[in-house]
């Protein structure tokens, strides 16, 4: 967006600036439970309506080549709970899917820490918290290539992106991720470096905040001498 604001106005564009959300540094503290090669651990946090896509999730896993080897926890609760349980019941891999319902913020960490890899089927999404926690939390991420999504997750470095509603690509990221595990090692390595470089912490969004005040205060003052006495 902040990018463009600059090409739409670019007599302004010094004074366009974008504070982004950072994590809790918990997640960048997360020690990762150690992976078996006979079963992926997918992690899937969202509300569960349309617009999370769930249902892309649960016809991917249905076309994987190693269906019978996903283990999927999705932490969220909603309107089509029942739906899609019924729709992966219908489409056979209900045993594959652990609904896990809501859960505590404190407890997401557990969550995180518990997955080989997090997966983002989103149609549509702002700048999504959850995808900034995966990285931080060293997951590599699997995610619908969405402009908030851009910019943190790198298709090839410390995940995959995948077009919106697409069943297809979405299950043959699962198989690589399944099939290589060194590959998907080393980008979940990327996946906390990037959170350390790119996202940083609430602390680190304070401070932007606080130099952009300060900016917008000193302006103000210079303008207006007599508000400052």
């Amino acid at each position: 967006m902040a990018k463009r604001l600059r090409q739409q106005y670019p007599e302004r564009a010094s004074d366009v600036h974008a504070c982004l959300n950072g994590v809790d540094e918990r997640f960048l503290e997360i020690e990762r439970l150690p992976a078996t090669d006979d079963v992926l651990r997918v992690l899937a946090v969202g509300n569960l309506i349309h617009l999370k896509g769930f249902d892309v999730l649960i016809e991917a896993v249905s076309r994987s080549r190693h269906r019978a080897q996903m283990g999927v926890c999705v932490v969220g609760s909603g309107p089509e709970h029942e739906a899609l349980m019924a729709l992966a019941n219908s489409h056979g891999v209900a045993s594959r899917f652990d609904f896990a319902g809501s859960v505590p913020v404190e407890a997401m960490p557990a969550r995180f820490s518990a997955a080989d890899v997090f997966v983002l089927s989103s149609r549509s999404e702002g700048r999504p918290n959850v995808v900034a926690e995966a990285l931080a939390s060293g997951l590599a991420v699997i995610s619908t290539d969405l402009d908030g999504v851009r910019g943190m997750v790198d298709d090839g470095d410390n995940g995959w992106l995948v077009p919106a509603g697409n069943a297809d690509a979405l299950a043959a990221a699962l198989d690589a991720a399944f099939e290589d595990r060194m590959e998907l090692q080393r980008r979940s390595e990327r996946a906390r470096a990037t959170a350390r470089r790119r996202i940083g912490t609430w602390a680190d969004t304070a401070r932007c905040y606080n130099a952009l005040f300060q900016v917008a205060v000193g302006s103000h003052a210079q303008r207006h001498p007599s508000c400052a006495e």
